[in-house]
């Protein structure tokens, strides 16, 4: 009897956990997905951070965060290199 109540908790455990993996409980929060943003820009995105983002992410913050940043770059980019023509006298 045991042997069987345990087979039906062991069951009843492993279906509890396929529907976590399913539905998430909490979506990705803003700041967390600009963080994640940040390191897959430099390239050191863990591989735990992005299976997390896929799972829990949204597509829309995602898009956001995507032009933010690529402004932010190409900025960035224009302001060193005046800044460096400017040092040189060009």
């Amino acid at each position: 009897m045991s042997d069987q109540s345990d087979q039906e908790n062991t069951q009843e455990n492993q279906k509890i956990e396929a529907a976590e993996e399913i539905t998430p409980k909490h979506k990705s929060s803003f700041l967390k997905t600009l963080l994640s943003g940040i390191a897959a820009l430099f390239g050191i995105q863990s591989q735990e951070n992005l299976e997390r983002d896929f799972k829990k992410g949204s597509a829309t913050h995602f898009i956001i965060i995507g032009i933010i940043l690529v402004f932010v770059f190409i900025f960035t980019l224009i302001q060193v290199v005046s800044s460096v023509l400017d040092n040189a006298g060009m």
